[in-house]
């Protein structure tokens, strides 16, 4: 998609799934308290649908583009790929966001026709929720 920053891309079948996996994928993020994000990459990162939140129209502000305008972005980072292209049962790791956010991705695989397309993942940031002491320590 020209013009876009970050950079957006297009597939031949990305508009036919798009809704109908946004759907699904805020069905995930609605059941589970904590949840960051829940999205599917093919092997190559791209995300054809993202969460309703994160499905903003580009405004032209990478700063806003980066936090609400993710979909159709390819995730081709080392961690990103990692999780893409695995085929393990699961993967669980540590992802630096682009934005600086750090957070604990699951991923698992998905395939499509017997092929491994990529991956569903979900993540969360989990944070110690320990009591504060008074005086405000913790």
């Amino acid at each position: 998609m020209p013009g876009s920053d970050p950079p957006k891309y297009r597939t031949s079948y990305d508009a036919r799934i798009e809704d109908g996996l946004r759907r699904f994928l805020d069905g995930i993020l609605g059941e589970m308290d904590g949840l960051r994000y829940s999205f599917c990459v093919d092997v190559n990162g791209f995300t054809p649908s993202h969460n309703t939140k994160y499905s903003r129209a580009p405004t032209g502000d990478r700063a806003t583009d980066l936090l609400h305008s993710r979909v159709k972005r390819k995730f081709d980072d080392d961690t990103g790929l990692r999780a893409a292209r695995s085929t393990t049962e699961s993967l669980l790791q540590s992802y630096m966001r682009d934005t600086g956010e750090l957070l604990d991705d699951l991923s698992m695989p998905i395939h499509v026709g017997g092929q491994h397309w990529g991956r569903c993942g979900s993540a969360s940031s989990l944070r110690c929720s320990c009591p504060t002491e008074p005086g405000g320590r913790e």
